[in-house]
């Protein structure tokens, strides 16, 4: 019997992923904060949504280590 080695894509809708970001173990981040609008990361952490477009280069670091996690 041969497996086959084709990996398994998944998609999600946005309410799986906030709800994934709400269940997954959080990482310990100190409080940054974002320049242009000054949404905190430890409120991403609880809600899954960014206060605006800026926040994904301010939250670079982070947001990468936490996606890293849901793989």
């Amino acid at each position: 019997m041969a497996w086959d080695e084709t990996p398994i894509k998944k998609t999600y809708s946005m309410t799986t992923l906030a709800t994934m970001a709400t269940a997954v173990k959080q990482p310990k981040v100190q409080s940054k904060i974002c320049g242009n609008c000054g949404y905190d990361f430890n409120e991403f952490l609880r809600t899954g949504f960014l206060g605006c477009s800026q926040c994904y280069q301010a939250f670079h670091n982070e947001l990468e280590r936490y996606l890293d996690e849901l793989r």
